[in-house]
C-alpha cells in the first residue's frame, strides 16, 4: 500500500502541470473552458491512479511510462487548442522543466530522511513533498503564466522563436534530469549538499530570468510593429485628407466662377449663339475638378486605408474591383489593418489586400 500511494503522490504531479500548460493558453481552447476543465479532470481521474497501479506493479519503470504518456498529452493538449504546434510544444517543456526542479529538490528531501537510500527507493514523504511542493510551485505561477504567456501566446505567432525557446527549455530540463543522485550518499559526500543547494537554485532564477527577457523582447517587438503599422495609418490617411482638402478647394473656386459663368451663357442664349453656349458648357465641365476619394465604407480609416491601395491599383494599371462589407460592431472602433508583418500581430479585422491583374478585395 505505501509503495502504491508512494507512485500515486509522484503521478499527482501531473495535476498542477496540466494546469500550469493551460494557464497560458487560456484564450486559445478549441472546446471553452469548461468543456476542456472538465474534460481533463475526467482524464487525469482515470489516469492518474493507473499509471501509478502500473508502476507498483513493475511492470514497467516510472521513466519508461512517463516518456508515453507524456507524449500522448502533448497530442491530446494540441488537439485542444487552436495554436501552431510551437507555441504548445513550447509550453509544455517549459512547465516540464520548470517541474523538474521540485523534483530534484524532493530527491535531496529524500536523502536527507534516508542518507544510505537510492533514487529507487524513493519514499512515501518525498512523494507527498514533491506534490506539495508542486502545488506551491503552480500557485506561484499561475498569475505570471495567465497573464504574461497568455500575453505571448495570443499575439506572437513566430515559429521559429518558439523552436528556440523550446530548446532553452529543454536544456534546463536535461541538466535536472542529470544531476539527479542516483545515491543519496552522494550528496553526503564533502560539499556535495551546498554545491547542490547553491547550483540548481541559481539555475531556477535563471530560467525565470530567461522568460521575463524572452516576454520583455517580444513585447518591445509587437509594440514597435503596432507603431509603425499605426503610423503607416496615418500617412495613408493624411494623403487622402490633402486630397480630399484639394478637392474642396478646388470646388470652392469653381463655384466662385459659376455665377460668372451662368452669367456669360446666359448672354450668349440670350443672343441665339447656341452653338458657342454648347462648346462653352462642355469645357466648363470638363474643367470641373474630380473626385478622387471614393467612399468605400463609412469607416474613415478603412475608406482611407482602401483609396489609398485603389490609387496604387489604378496607378499599376490593375483592375480592381472593392467590396467593403463591415460588421455593425467593428463600425465605431478604430480599426488597425495590418499587413505581414514581422510578429504577425492579430487585429480585429485584418485583410488580405493582394494586387493582380484582376483584384477582388474584401473586407
Amino acid at each position: 500500500m505505501e509503495s502504491y500511494l508512494t507512485e500515486f503522490f509522484c503521478t499527482c504531479v501531473s495535476i498542477p502541470a496540466v494546469l500550469l500548460c493551460y494557464l497560458p493558453m487560456k484564450n486559445q481552447l478549441k472546446y471553452g473552458r469548461k468543456k476542456t476543465f472538465t474534460g481533463m479532470s475526467l482524464a487525469l481521474c482515470i489516469a492518474v491512479p493507473l499509471m501509478a497501479l502500473i508502476d507498483t506493479n513493475r511492470a514497467v519503470g516510472y521513466n519508461m511510462l512517463l516518456m508515453p504518456a507524456v507524449f500522448l498529452f502533448l497530442l491530446v493538449y494540441h488537439k485542444t487548442l487552436k495554436t501552431p504546434f510551437c507555441q504548445s510544444l513550447a509550453v509544455l517543456v517549459l512547465v516540464c522543466a520548470f517541474l523538474s526542479f521540485n523534483s530534484n529538490f524532493s530527491n535531496v528531501y529524500d536523502a536527507f530522511l534516508h542518507p544510505t537510500a537510492t533514487i529507487d527507493d524513493y519514499s512515501l514523504q518525498a512523494a507527498v513533498f514533491q506534490f506539495g511542493f508542486s502545488v506551491a510551485f503552480a500557485a506561484v505561477l499561475f498569475w505570471p503564466l495567465s497573464k504574461y504567456g497568455s500575453w505571448l501566446i495570443d499575439n506572437f505567432r513566430i515559429g521559429k522563436v518558439w523552436y528556440i525557446a523550446t530548446a532553452v527549455s529543454a536544456v534546463f530540463l536535461a541538466f535536472n534530469l542529470l544531476i539527479v543522485p542516483k545515491r543519496y550518499e552522494t550528496l553526503h559526500v564533502n560539499n556535495m549538499a551546498k554545491v547542490f543547494f547553491t547550483v540548481v537554485p541559481m539555475m531556477l532564477l535563471l530560467l525565470f530570468l530567461l522568460c521575463w527577457i524572452f516576454y520583455s523582447i517580444v513585447r518591445g517587438m509587437v509594440d514597435m510593429a503596432e507603431t509603425q503599422e499605426r503610423n503607416r495609418m496615418l500617412e495613408i490617411e493624411e494623403i487622402q485628407y490633402r486630397k480630399l482638402q484639394s478637392y474642396m478647394e478646388e470646388s470652392a473656386r469653381t463655384h466662385h466662377d459659376f455665377r460668372h459663368f451662368v452669367g456669360a451663357l446666359d448672354e450668349m442664349l440670350t443672343a441665339g449663339d447656341t452653338d458657342h453656349a454648347r462648346q462653352y458648357l462642355t469645357s466648363y465641365r470638363i474643367s470641373m475638378p474630380k473626385n478622387e476619394t471614393i467612399n468605400y465604407c463609412e469607416h474613415a480609416s478603412l475608406n482611407a486605408l482602401l483609396n489609398y491601395y485603389g490609387a496604387a491599383a489604378h496607378q499599376h494599371k490593375i483592375k480592381l474591383r472593392i467590396i467593403a462589407d463591415l460588421p455593425e460592431s467593428f463600425r465605431s472602433r478604430m480599426l488597425i489593418c495590418a499587413a505581414s508583418s514581422a510578429t504577425s500581430l492579430t487585429t480585429p479585422l485584418q485583410p488580405v489586400l493582394m494586387f493582380r491583374r484582376q483584384t477582388v478585395i474584401s473586407a
